[in-house]
């Protein structure tokens, strides 16, 4: 049985969008535009079809025709559970007035806050822009050590895998944080050796340097990208 591909891709998880629903369950975006607010749907925002999709050569996202199709949409999924059972956590217990000096992570679970906020980073469409740049595809495709794959794809008919092989390869890379030796996961590294000061109910911030000045949690939720968000971490 062929496995259904996943047209819409978020690069904002729904689950993520869901903590701000109204009581009615509804969610509002803002247009930049019209400068108006307007009723929307969680899987209708913060996506784009086909987002994470690597086309094969002479064909458009329209002949859903991918290389290693689904795959970097299904690891996402894969991460989101883990990712919406610590915000779940984390909420539940600063909405309890009696958990006001608890802990609100621990060490393991800060690693997971460290993989969401790279996952929100590298994830989103002017990211993906960047980090797929062509220039930096065909200097890629240049590589010596990549010669044996291109002559073996040569020698089987599929000189035109090539490029679509090194473009996933290349989106490997920055996306899977399981990856050994991707950039996820010597960022995560990185972030883990820093000093962290310590996180309660009380004031639920994102972890920040010891040298950083003291920052509110409002000034935290008010963040409004990614790129912010590394500030605390």
């Amino acid at each position: 049985m062929t496995e259904e591909l996943t047209r819409r891709q978020h690069y904002v998880p729904q689950f993520y969008l869901r903590n701000f629903l109204d009581n009615s369950q509804t969610l509002y975006g803002y247009s930049r535009v019209k400068k108006t607010y307007f009723p929307c749907h969680t899987e209708d925002i913060c996506r784009k079809d086909w987002l994470y999709e690597i086309c094969l050569q002479n064909t458009t996202p329209h002949d859903k025709k991918f290389m290693l199709p689904n795959c970097i949409e299904k690891s996402f999924a894969d991460k989101e559970g883990m990712f919406d059972s610590l915000f779940r956590r984390i909420v539940g217990i600063c909405d309890d007035s009696a958990n006001r000096n608890a802990l609100i992570f621990s060490t393991k679970e800060k690693i997971i806050l460290h993989k969401f906020v790279l996952n929100l980073l590298f994830r989103n469409p002017w990211s993906l822009n960047q980090t797929g740049d062509n220039r930096l595809i065909q200097y890629i495709m240049q590589d010596d050590r990549l010669k044996p794959i291109e002559e073996l794809l040569n020698e089987l008919s599929l000189k035109d895998r090539y490029e679509p092989l090194v473009r996933m390869a290349n989106q490997q890379v920055w996306l899977d944080d399981s990856l050994p030796g991707g950039i996820q996961e010597k960022l995560i590294a990185q972030l883990n050796s820093m000093h962290f000061c310590i996180l309660d109910a009380q004031s639920p911030v994102f972890p920040r340097l010891k040298r950083s000045r003291c920052r509110s949690s409002q000034e935290v939720n008010d963040s409004p990208t990614p790129f912010s968000a590394l500030n605390y971490c």
